[in-house]
């Protein structure tokens, strides 16, 4: 924009002036010089103050917080500044005592030298009459635009920058009491001739008085002189007087400044809105104001009422935009520019008139406001479309009235006119496209990130399409459309003709005046400078591109848009090229030959320009390492020859002068599209520690056809995850013949170097590298014709387990004049990979099918230790020893030192501890082993059971061994051998063997507990003096439990004997226990499901006779056994027995049956009644009468029992005779007269005649009796 007047485009902010605060040296004076604003040298208005400036500290540090407040520079948006509340901005300027200002009106005509005696006829014709007018004004003969311009830029310079809002004065209050009166007398007489002055210069401008003083405010002398000050000097205003104490702080002062400034705002926004309605009135006159003097003869005619209308429509848009009323600004501005553009104003000009020129250029400055106005508002597709609309109509206008637009001038409009876009943008900084978001904070940094274009706003009709181009864009995307307009610029200059570009002063009168209808110069140079003839100074047109275009492609890195970054580089190269300014075209273009994104998207032909234009730029710097690696890209296929040039790497250095030194080159496969492809990729996708692993490397050549080959002097493979890298060397091995065949597949072997003795032995740890390692070395003839392929396969051993991959290839061409390392990575390589067979001298394919052909899984090495279990058991149960032989075979070829380790892996907390055994039935298959703990401990001891050197084919046999615990449980047996052959110690090797082991329980067992009837007598009252001397004196009760015993083996078990210990006792008695029916059961086989029943007799026995207690017991039943079979061990189970509850102070009755001496046909019933209680007790007795059998007894009687008694009530039961054995129910009713509780019969155990039944005893009657 620094073409148009600089008062033109100036931001219009409130106008303030500080007088008389400030050093001279830090004022900044006003211009007086009669070239930049008329009539101000000779007919100025002086506002001067005798007093002298405020020079103090307190006056410099309030002049600095004053002009903090300008923000004349800042951005053009509305966002409100950090610390300034509401406060609207102000163009601040200090000045001295004096200032001067120009006269509202012309008091006499002025006008040049040439006019003048017509002048001085008509001042003495019309003195009488003339009209008065602003300096300014088309009527005023002296003004740059009488008497038909619309507007000068003098006049925003008058409002902006000359006649302020608020005039604001500064003095100081003296502290002498002795001269206060005087001073504030002088200080009134001051105050009123500089307001007086300033009334006449600008009446309308506000007055403003500062005063600083020593004393504070609040003290009631400064308030009554200041009182009396205000009186004196008529400002009785509170905004217009203000005091302030010298020794506040810098934040006070602060403080101050910006409450002063506040306070004004109404006032200055008020004088802008006068001067707004001043403009209004003027305009809805509708008359044209008489001129100062007449019309002459001769001269062009005055300004139309069309364009008055436009004078006064621009100054309201101005003064609005004093105001920071943008919405209405834009609405003036508008309407100005409509007028501006009618038929009356800029139609009736002439073209070859400067009128129209100074017209296109009010034109242009109005269309710049009014995309300020919309940006400010945030409408930005308004201010595109508004940018777009002024275009067209300018080109219209100069297509209709001009030059047309198909010249150089033109063009150079256009590119100014994107530039002044791109320009507003950054001068507007709106947070969409904000260039540093550090000064934002972070919720603004995230609601406004760096964007490439705005979105529409809301004002756009909803559902609306809108083109691309009708969306802002970001800076860059003006200043690239400006560089391309001036590429057009130049296109057009160079078809100036040769007469046309000779200087006006070597040229004749003729061509001179057919140039200027012939070219549009409207802010452009002439011909002779636009294109100048060679040795003559004009327009840089390679200079103007260069600007522009860095300008752009900053703002396109800044939103990473790099296709569009490259493509501006691009350009930027060929300028400087077109310059011969090879070093700064070489210095942009190898940046952008390594980085550029043409290369990955297949953009052929835009990749040669740039290989071809770095070549020439190469060749005139001298750079060997540019050439060598252009010319290696050149060579591709990918590209079209170039007819006539002999594509040879090893001789494009040929015809440079001699370089300083050797160029050694260095790339990559993404760096450049090289002619030289390889593809590494591994035979199977897994393999084993040890085995040998296929390899092939391809290396085709996509050079054109005809170019010579190039030779490899090396090519070095790098792996991950082995140490040893690969060299292939180049070494001719036949006659340089070409082969018909396209490819060619060439096995190796590879040898480690010869000052290496064999494989290292200092290896490094997987899949790190190691550049002490020597690599494996192999020789080729190396030479790669055009088109053809080499593919050179090779075997690999690998040591160590894990991924082993393909990392690069690096192909090196090692010349006398350079050294070129060319890198291919492996690491995206997939599908594309080929393993190539011969067969028979035809070279067949075969794709491989895998995701990363060149990666392999190296499996840990193949075990060829075998577990067998020679004898197997099907079951394990708990609380046994269990034994499981192991018989270890090694099938490897050679002695492996071996160990074994056990691990029993179960649920339970506490696992049993696994030993192992080893008892070898061929001692000739363990090798003697030693270790030597002098040299270095145990270093290359396998952990575990140590087995020892194993032979081959040979085996060890040994047995696992544990207790197995009393609870069911699963385990989990591991076993693993670890091992390592003897001459290869550093791989080790293990083989592991899960056995699944389930622990289950052998017998499970049900028990019945019943009373029995003790045979002993009980003790007695009346003879306990007697038995005092006994251990137990208290009551004897005899008990007995039955044990039925289950097996849930699966194969025969052994019983060896049962036990019943007694566990735990409570409740003050002695008990003894007894096994009946001998030893039957023991050493007897029990079969899987089968059971056996045994019984125990508890005699139990109270310590005192006085102890009513009951009894608990807890027993466990014993059980020892083994398995059936020789050899076995012998285990021991403990089965749990629910808890014994024993009763011993209620009393019972206990029955009993049994068959009768005399025969079968009658059953002796016993019913046994017992008091073990200290109290008298009475039972009645009642036998029911049935018709199953006939008794003798008592049908009803009464038993009277005194205390630790028990008496005996018997029956006989002749049953009645029947053809098959039955039962039959005694009802035998015994009840507590004295309770009248009944009491439960109970029966004793041991006998199969007697059983309870669901409804009470039951006795078993043999058939036919």
């Amino acid at each position: 924009m620094e073409a148009y007047p600089a008062d033109y485009l100036t931001h219009n902010l409130p106008f303030i002036v500080l007088s008389g605060l400030g050093s001279a040296e830090s004022l900044s004076l006003v211009d007086s010089a009669g070239s930049s604003y008329p009539v101000l040298s000779h007919d100025a208005i002086v506002i001067e103050s005798g007093s002298p400036p405020l020079t103090s500290h307190s006056a410099d540090q309030l002049l600095r917080c004053f002009l903090e407040l300008d923000v004349s520079n800042a951005a053009w948006n509305g966002r409100p500044r950090r610390g300034r509340m509401e406060l609207a901005g102000y163009y601040i300027k200090a000045v001295g005592r004096k200032y001067e200002v120009p006269p509202r009106k012309t008091s006499r005509l002025h006008a040049s030298p040439s006019l003048s005696p017509i002048l001085d006829d008509a001042r003495t014709t019309h003195s009488s009459s003339q009209a008065s007018h602003s300096p300014l004004s088309p009527l005023s003969p002296g003004s740059p635009i009488f008497p038909d311009g619309v507007l000068t830029p003098s006049w925003l310079r008058k409002h902006q920058d000359i006649f302020p809002s608020t005039f604001i004065t500064f003095h100081e209050v003296t502290s002498d009491a002795h001269v206060n009166t005087l001073h504030d007398n002088q200080l009134k007489i001051e105050l009123n001739n500089l307001r007086k002055s300033l009334g006449l210069a600008a009446p309308r401008t506000r007055f403003v008085v500062v005063l600083l003083g020593e004393k504070p405010l609040l003290d009631p002398e400064i308030d009554e002189r200041l009182t009396s000050i205000r009186r004196g000097t008529s400002l009785v205003n509170t905004t217009s007087l203000f005091y302030l104490a010298k020794d506040l702080s810098l934040v006070d002062i602060q403080s101050f400044a910006l409450s002063v400034v506040s306070a004004l705002q109404p006032t200055c926004i008020d004088y802008y809105r006068d001067l707004s309605k001043h403009a209004r009135r003027k305009k809805s006159r509708g008359i044209i104001p008489p001129p100062t003097s007449p019309p002459i003869r001769g001269t062009s005619q005055t300004l139309a009422m069309q364009g008055w209308n436009v004078r006064y429509s621009f100054k309201a848009a101005v003064f609005a935009e004093f105001r920071q009323e943008m919405v209405a600004a834009g609405r003036d501005y508008e309407v100005a520019y409509e007028g501006l553009l009618g038929q009356d104003v800029i139609g009736s000009v002439a073209s070859w008139s400067p009128r129209f020129n100074e017209a296109r250029l009010l034109a242009d400055v109005i269309a710049i406001r009014i995309l300020r106005c919309l940006l400010w508002n945030g409408q930005t597709t308004a201010a595109v479309q508004s940018w777009r609309s002024h275009r067209d109509r300018i080109r219209h206008l100069v297509d209709r009235q001009g030059k047309g637009s198909a010249t150089y001038g033109w063009k150079a409009w256009e590119a100014r006119w994107s530039r002044v876009m791109a320009e507003i943008i950054q001068k507007s900084d709106l947070p969409l496209f904000s260039e540093d978001h550090t000064s934002m904070d972070t919720e603004a940094a995230l609601r406004y990130p760096s964007a490439i274009y705005s979105p529409p706003e809301k004002a756009v009709l909803f559902g609306e399409r809108l083109p691309p181009f009708s969306f802002l864009h970001h800076p860059g995307y003006w200043f690239a459309q400006s560089a391309g307009c001036l590429f057009a610029r130049r296109a057009l200059a160079e078809h100036i003709p040769e007469e046309h570009r000779m200087a006006p002063g070597q040229s004749p009168a003729s061509q001179v005046s057919s140039r200027s209808y012939t070219y549009d110069t409207y802010l452009c140079p002439e011909p002779h400078v636009e294109y100048p003839l060679p040795g003559q100074e004009g327009v840089d047109h390679s200079k103007l591109r260069r600007d522009v275009l860095t300008l752009a492609v900053r703002h396109f890195e800044q939103r990473s848009q790099r296709r569009f970054v490259d493509r501006l580089l691009l350009d930027i190269a060929r300028e400087y090229s077109r310059s011969y300014r090879w070093k700064d075209s070489l210095n942009i273009l190898r940046p952008l030959w390594e980085n550029m994104t043409w290369r990955q998207d297949g953009w052929w032909s835009i990749v040669e320009e740039v290989d071809w234009l770095l070549c020439e730029c190469a060749s005139q710097c001298g750079d060997g390492e540019s050439i060598i690696a252009v010319n290696l890209e050149l060579m591709s296929n990918v590209f079209v020859p170039m007819s006539g040039r002999q594509y040879d790497l090893n001789r494009c250095l040929n015809g440079l002068q001699p370089l300083s030194s050797r160029p050694k080159i260095e790339l990559a496969a993404g760096d450049v599209s090289s002619c030289l492809h390889a593809i590494h990729a591994f035979k199977t996708a897994e393999d084993h520690v040890g085995e040998p692993v296929s390899c092939q490397l391809s290396i085709h050549s996509s050079a054109h056809n005809g170019s010579e080959p190039i030779t490899l002097s090396e090519i070095t493979l790098a792996y991950r995850g082995r140490v040893e890298a690969v060299v292939l060397r180049h070494k001719v091995t036949a006659p340089a013949l070409r082969p018909i065949a396209q490819t060619v597949l060439v096995n190796l072997d590879l040898a480690y170097e010869e000052k290496y003795a064999g494989p290292p032995t200092d290896q490094s740890s997987f899949g790190c590298e190691s550049k002490d390692t020597p690599p494996l070395v192999g020789y080729a003839d190396l030479r790669i014709l055009p088109g053809h392929e080499k593919v050179f396969g090779f075997v690999l051993v690998f040591r160590e387990a894990g991924e082993v991959k393909a990392h690069n290839t690096t192909l090196t061409i090692d010349q006398d004049l350079f050294r070129l390392d060319y890198t291919v990575g492996h690491d995206n390589e997939g599908g594309n990979a080929i393993w190539w067979v011969n067969d028979g001298g035809d070279m067949k394919a075969k794709r491989l099918v895998r995701g990363h052909p060149s990666l392999v899984k190296i499996l840990p090495r193949l075990p060829k230790m075998h577990f067998k279990i020679p004898t197997s058991v099907d079951q394990y149960y708990t609380d046994e020893h269990v034994s499981i032989k192991l018989e270890l075979f090694n099938g490897e070829d050679e002695q492996a030192e071996a160990s074994l380790e056990t691990r029993l892996l179960g649920q339970s907390r506490d696992t049993p501890q696994v030993s192992w055994r080893q008892h070898s039935s061929r001692p000739e298959a363990v090798a003697s082993a030693h270790i030597d703990e002098n040299e270095g401990g145990t270093a290359g001891v396998l952990p575990g059971y140590q087995i020892g050197t194993l032979l081959p084919s040979h085996s060890v046999i040994g047995t696992v061994n544990f207790q197995a615990g009393p609870n069911p449980i699963d385990y989990v047996l591991e076993l693993k051998v670890l091992y390592h052959l003897v001459s290869d110690k550093e791989t080790p090797v293990s083989k592991t063997l899960p056995l699944s082991i389930s622990i289950v329980r052998p017998f499970l067992a049900n028990y019945d507990f019943s009373p029995q009837l003790h045979p002993d007598a009980w003790p007695s009252l009346f003879l306990l003096s007697s038995n005092q001397g006994e251990e137990h004196c208290g009551i004897a009760q005899l008990w007995g439990l039955t044990a039925r015993v289950a097996s849930f083996a699966t194969q025969n078990l052994i019983i060896e004997g049962l036990d019943l210990p007694i566990l735990a006792a409570s409740g003050g008695f002695g008990c003894e226990v007894v096994r009946t029916g001998g030893d039957g059961i023991e050493s007897r086989s029990i079969p899987p499901r089968g059971s056996q029943e045994t019984q125990f007799l508890l005699d139990v026995k109270k310590l005192s006779i006085d102890d009513r207690r009951s009894a608990v017991l807890d027993v466990a039943l014993s059980i020892r056994w083994r398995r059936d079979s020789s050899g076995s061990s012998l285990n021991t189970s403990c089965l749990s027995v629910p808890r014994l509850l024993i009763p011993s102070g209620e009393p019972r009755v206990l029955a009993s049956a049994e068959y009768s001496a005399r025969g079968p046909s009658i059953v002796d019933l016993v019913y046994t009644l017992e008091n073990p209680s200290m109290h008298f007790l009475t039972f009645s007795l009642t036998m029911e009468a049935s018709e199953e059998f006939a008794f003798s007894g008592p049908k009803f009687t009464t038993i009277q029992l005194v205390p630790l008694s028990r008496r005996t009530v018997r029956f006989k039961l002749m049953p009645y005779p029947t053809t098959h054995g039955r039962w039959i129910q005694p009802q035998l009713h015994v009840v507590d007269r004295y309770f009248q509780k009944s009491l439960e019969i109970t029966i004793t155990g041991g006998s199969e005649t007697i059983k309870m039944g669901e409804k009470g005893m039951l006795v078993w009657i043999e058939k036919g009796t």
